[in-house]
């Protein structure tokens, strides 16, 4: 038994030095967040804007003027949905760094 404590420990040793000459000096991670309460939310950007169908016979030009109106709203919709994710995406990588800090920390720790 103490023969396995001894080697489980210098196993962990191994493993959080490892880690850290791996990893660069971690450093406080500043900007927007998405953490949550009790878990990690999903984007409040609302369903992807639905591309408008092209009517089959834009005879008239009545037809034609209201499918380019149709098409200016999507790409006004579509172009804030991007951002709206984007935007996420962007808070999302900030939270990882911020979690590998506190992991590298936690290795450090444990030394």
């Amino acid at each position: 038994m103490q023969r396995t404590r001894k080697r489980n420990g210098s196993l962990v040793g191994l493993v959080a030095v490892s880690l850290l000459a791996a990893a660069p000096v971690a450093a406080d991670v500043y900007g927007p967040s998405n953490f949550g309460a009790f878990t990690y939310p999903s984007h409040e950007c609302g369903p992807r804007p639905a591309v408008p169908q092209r009517p089959s016979g834009m005879s008239a030009h009545f037809e034609a003027q209201d499918y380019n109106a149709r098409v200016e709203d999507y790409n006004r919709r579509i172009e804030r949905y991007s951002r709206c994710i984007n935007e996420y995406i962007e808070r999302a990588k900030l939270d990882m760094q911020r979690i590998h800090e506190k992991q590298l920390q936690a290795a450090r720790e444990a030394q």
